[in-house]
């Protein structure tokens, strides 16, 4: 009995032993468990900080990025300014100004050097003053900018052609092929405002020709506006491109505030010149018409060699009702 007794008593001290190291044991995991979780809590808090900087540092790439290729496409744009030796009486619109200017991307925190960048704009926007606007013009000569009249004074026998938007085919530039494409869709046209802005075009061919006579003719005028001796409203423009296809445009007019750049193929303000001049020696321009169908059966061989926007993707995600 008593051997049973002491037996017991030990029984009982080793299930004791074991109950406190297994209660520690539960302590201690749980404690494990509740850094473990904490740690896994600052992780999660790191990595969505880090997801949020990288979000933050690609949106300002991004508009770096666009901010960069329209100053390159502005400065890309004809030159807009009509000098003391070309103008004449213009009959057009009221001027505009000239606008120059300068964009900084401020640098986010801790953000890569290479998107650091100032990207300047320098944007002439046309001038039609009844009296004559003083305007400098400036050329790329020998690959330095100088203006007209130091060009002149280096080769005398230089003449100088200021064009409007040139179009026809061999035109990589996406402006009437944007059309096109909205024609050969059957796409509804997004137009800017009412459409009643002007432009002004002249067909690349009649630019070669009228170079032809120039040089055969060598006319006392060094410097001439050239172009179609008419500017057009775009809704006209748009809808003679349609024409050409055989199409016939649906209007959407667009009446925010939107960039029209980023749906249109033109900037928002109006260009055209004063030609008179050119019509001296040359008066037979392309007609719009026929040029446009010039241009529309070019474009349908050759679409892949168009350096295309992405307006559709624009128009897609923010004009188009649902």
């Amino acid at each position: 009995m008593r051997g049973k007794g002491k037996s017991g008593a030990t029984t009982a001290a080793k299930e004791n032993a074991v109950n406190t190291v297994a209660k520690k044991a539960e302590s201690t995991i749980e404690a494990v468990a509740e850094k473990a979780k904490e740690a896994v809590k600052k992780v999660e808090v790191k990595e969505e900080a880090v997801k949020e900087t990288l979000a933050e540092t690609k949106a300002e790439v991004k508009a770096e990025v666009k901010a960069a290729e329209k100053a390159v496409e502005k400065a890309a744009e004809p030159a807009t300014a009509v000098t003391a030796a070309e103008a004449a009486p213009a009959k057009k619109t009221a001027a505009r100004k000239t606008a120059a200017k300068k964009t900084e991307t401020k640098p986010a925190e801790k953000k890569a050097a290479a998107v650091k960048k100032t990207v300047k704009k320098a944007v002439t926007r046309k001038t039609a003053a009844k009296s004559e606007p003083s305007t400098e013009v400036f050329i790329q000569y020998h690959g330095k900018q100088i203006d007209e009249k130091a060009l002149l004074e280096r080769v005398k026998d230089a003449y100088i052609l200021r064009p409007p938007y040139l179009y026809g085919p061999m035109n990589n530039v996406y402006r009437e092929a944007f059309v096109f494409d909205c024609a050969l869709a059957d796409r509804k046209f997004y137009l800017p405002k009412d459409g009643d802005m002007k432009l002004q075009f002249f067909h690349v061919k009649d630019l070669c020709r009228l170079m032809e006579v120039i040089i055969k003719e060598k006319p006392e005028e060094h410097i001439l506006n050239v172009g179609n001796a008419e500017a057009v409203s775009i809704k006209e423009w748009v809808t003679k491109c349609y024409e050409s296809l055989g199409k016939k445009p649906t209007f959407v007019n667009v009446y925010e505030e939107i960039e029209q750049r980023n749906y249109f193929s033109f900037y928002n303000y109006e260009y055209y010149l004063d030609v008179s001049r050119q019509g001296e020696i040359f008066s037979e321009t392309t007609t719009l018409e026929d040029g446009l169908k010039d241009a529309a059966e070019w474009y349908l061989e050759h679409n892949t060699e168009v350096n295309k926007k992405p307006y559709f993707e624009f128009i897609d995600e923010n004009l188009v009702e649902s």
